[in-house]
């Protein structure tokens, strides 16, 4: 699903509800991006030509840009990769990306795995597991 299939639906009753119109993505037109996932207030998508990943907060409209690490842009296509973003416990200044990136490279019998932490604290993603 692109990005003209991403919208937000408010789920609180007022005065809590937000109104659709704040959440806002800011993408260049032709950006083909997808949907990874939500939660604890973020939102996480995937912007496949740019390879980089995309939190937003919908009620803050505050979003962080962030490059794919190194090792998964070659591996990296719509189909094969998860994600989840989420914060500790009383922290909402700080979150963390989590990426999972499967590839076949087209040999069924022989499949890998790629997974790599980002954390906002410091701004760099952590070291890349890889199963064999």
């Amino acid at each position: 699903m692109g990005t003209r299939g991403l919208y937000f639906v408010p789920t609180l009753e007022s005065p809590d509800r937000v109104p659709p119109g704040r959440f806002i993505l800011q993408l260049d037109d032709g950006d083909q991006t997808f949907l990874l996932g939500s939660r604890h207030g973020l939102v996480l998508l995937f912007n496949v030509p740019r390879k980089q990943v995309l939190v937003c907060d919908p009620v803050t409209a505050e979003q962080h840009r962030i490059a794919l690490p190194p090792r998964f842009t070659g591996h990296v296509n719509m189909a094969a990769i998860h994600g989840a973003v989420l914060r500790a416990a009383g922290d909402v200044q700080h979150f963390q990306v989590v990426l999972l990136v499967v590839d076949n490279n087209d040999d069924i019998h022989h499949i890998r795995a790629l997974v790599c932490v980002y954390s906002s604290e410091t701004g760099v993603w952590g070291k890349v597991l890889v199963t064999e």
